[in-house]
C-alpha cells in the first residue's frame, strides 16, 4: 500500500513539472525571457516547491490518522 502511494506521489510530481505554470505566469515568464532574464527557467521548480509543502503536510496528517486508526482497531479487538 505504501509503495503504491509513494509511486503515485512521484508520478504526480513528474506530471506537475510539465503543467506547473498558469497562463499569467507563463505570459510573464515568456516576456521576461524575451528581455533576456535567466531566472525564468526556475519558475516551474519554485511553483512545484511551493506546492510540495502543503502536500507533504497533508500526507503526514493522513499517515498519522491511519496509524491511530489501526492502533484503535488493535485495542478494540484485544
Amino acid at each position: 500500500m505504501l509503495k503504491k502511494l509513494f509511486t503515485l506521489i512521484i508520478v504526480s510530481f513528474i506530471k506537475l513539472s510539465i503543467f506547473a505554470q498558469c497562463a499569467m505566469c507563463k505570459a510573464g515568464a515568456e516576456q521576461s525571457l524575451e528581455r533576456g532574464s535567466t531566472a525564468v527557467h526556475w519558475i516551474n521548480y519554485a511553483i512545484i516547491f511551493l506546492m510540495s509543502i502543503p502536500l507533504i503536510l497533508i500526507f503526514s496528517l493522513y499517515m498519522l490518522h491511519k496509524q491511530n486508526q489501526k492502533k484503535n482497531q488493535n485495542e478494540i479487538s484485544s
